[in-house]
C-alpha cells in the first residue's frame, strides 16, 4: 500500500490520458492559446513558490517535536519526495509550454503528441501539489494541535463550587 501512494499522480494521469484518448480526441484548436500558457506559467511558479516557502519554514522547524517525529518514523524521505515532485514536474510543466508556445502554427492547432503530454503533466501537477498540499496541512496541524494539547494538560484545574478562603 506504501507503494501505491507514490504512484497515485501516475496512475491518475494515465486514467486521464485514457479518457481523453477513448473519447476520440485528437488534434485541439486553440484560439487563445497564449493566454492558457501563461496562466499555467504563472500558476505553476506562484504554487512552486509556496513550496520553496513552506520548506523554509520546515526548517526551520527541525528541532520541533513534529519534525522529530517525522524522523523517528522514518517519514524524512516520503516528504522531501513529496515537496521535490511537485517541483521537478512544474518545471518540466513550464519548459512544455514555452516549447508548446514556440512550435504552435498560425492555426493554433496542438497535434495528439503534445496535447497528451500537455494535459498529462498537467493532471500530474495538480494531483502531486494536492497531496503535497495534504501532507503540509497534516504537519501545520500537529504543530498548532501540539502546544493546545501540552497547554490544557499542563494547566491545573479547579473544581466547580463555592470555597472559603483564607481560613
Amino acid at each position: 500500500m506504501k507503494k501505491i501512494r507514490f504512484l497515485i499522480p501516475a496512475i491518475v494521469t494515465v486514467f486521464v490520458i485514457l479518457i481523453i484518448y477513448f473519447l476520440g480526441i485528437r488534434n485541439i484548436t486553440l484560439e487563445n492559446i497564449e493566454f492558457i500558457l501563461n496562466a499555467v506559467i504563472t500558476c505553476v511558479t506562484t504554487m512552486s513558490g509556496f513550496i520553496l516557502t513552506s520548506i523554509s519554514i520546515l526548517i526551520g522547524l527541525s528541532n520541533s517535536r513534529v519534525m522529530q517525529t517525522i524522523a523517528k518514523k522514518n517519514a524524512i524521505g516520503e516528504l522531501v519526495f513529496r515537496y521535490t515532485e511537485p517541483l521537478i514536474v512544474g518545471l518540466m510543466l513550464i519548459i512544455a509550454c514555452v516549447a508548446l508556445g514556440a512550435l504552435v502554427p498560425d492555426n493554433k492547432t496542438i497535434g495528439c503528441v503534445w496535447a497528451y503530454c500537455f494535459v498529462g503533466l498537467s493532471v500530474y501537477y495538480i494531483v502531486s501539489m494536492i497531496i503535497t498540499g495534504k501532507y503540509l496541512l497534516k504537519i501545520l496541524h500537529e504543530i498548532l494541535v501540539e502546544p493546545q494539547r501540552l497547554k490544557s494538560s499542563a494547566t491545573p484545574s479547579v473544581p466547580p463550587g463555592e470555597f472559603p478562603h483564607g481560613q
